[in-house]
């Protein structure tokens, strides 16, 4: 990548996690400066590449727009998130109103618990922090791949097939993109051998 072009790209990586529009116009600006300052300051010391030198000292931009949209993330908006779970009850009720499912407690009793775990899910999407999953893939992969094999053995066999695990194969896309996320900048020889760098440096470290 050509020296002009090194800050921007970067810049424009950072700005891409920042969701919050103001926030970036403020954030981006002043990351910008501090970058130019610290290439020239690169530049005098005779240094090669100055700009190059000056993005790889800030970091992988990913990460750090990451935790700069999660810093300067706006407050909830409380009124907004209750008007859409108020709607969701209100839905719930006219379907079984108009579906007389009253007459069938199992039913109504599933369509409640669904309502539940949908706005539990709600919720959870809007505050979760979810740099943490960038940060921690490869765990969580390993993790889905350990439930999946738990499920596997002790779900129960219906016409031939483990029933809760199609459930759990739902998931696999989100968490597969998630452990090729955790391999970014490491090349195929990363994602080949990850555990390579670990066993390196434990036959290194001095007892």
């Amino acid at each position: 990548m050509s020296e002009p072009k090194a800050i921007q790209a970067y810049l424009d990586t950072v700005a891409a996690q920042i969701h919050w529009k103001r926030a970036r116009a403020i954030i981006i600006p002043e990351l910008a400066q501090h970058l130019e300052d610290q290439r020239d300051a690169f530049a005098a010391e005779g240094c090669e590449h100055p700009a190059q030198l000056a993005v790889e000292e800030m970091g992988d931009p990913v990460p750090v727009g990451m935790e700069l949209d999660r810093l300067h993330r706006p407050k909830a908006q409380w009124g907004l998130l209750s008007l859409t779970i108020l709607f969701a009850l209100l839905g719930t009720m006219l379907w079984v109103w108009l579906t007389n499912e009253f007459a069938h407690p199992s039913v109504l009793y599933r369509t409640l618990i669904a309502l539940f775990l949908g706005g539990g899910a709600l919720l959870l999407g809007y505050f979760f922090d979810c740099t943490y999953l960038g940060r921690h893939g490869r765990r969580i992969y390993a993790l889905a791949l350990g439930i999946s094999l738990l499920v596997l053995f002790t779900s129960p066999i219906i016409n031939g097939v483990s029933y809760y695990t199609r459930y759990v194969i739902l998931g696999y896309p989100v968490i597969y993109a998630l452990w090729l996320y955790s391999w970014r900048r490491k090349g195929w020889a990363g994602m080949i051998r990850p555990w390579r760098s670990c066993c390196l440096d434990m036959t290194v470290r001095p007892f």
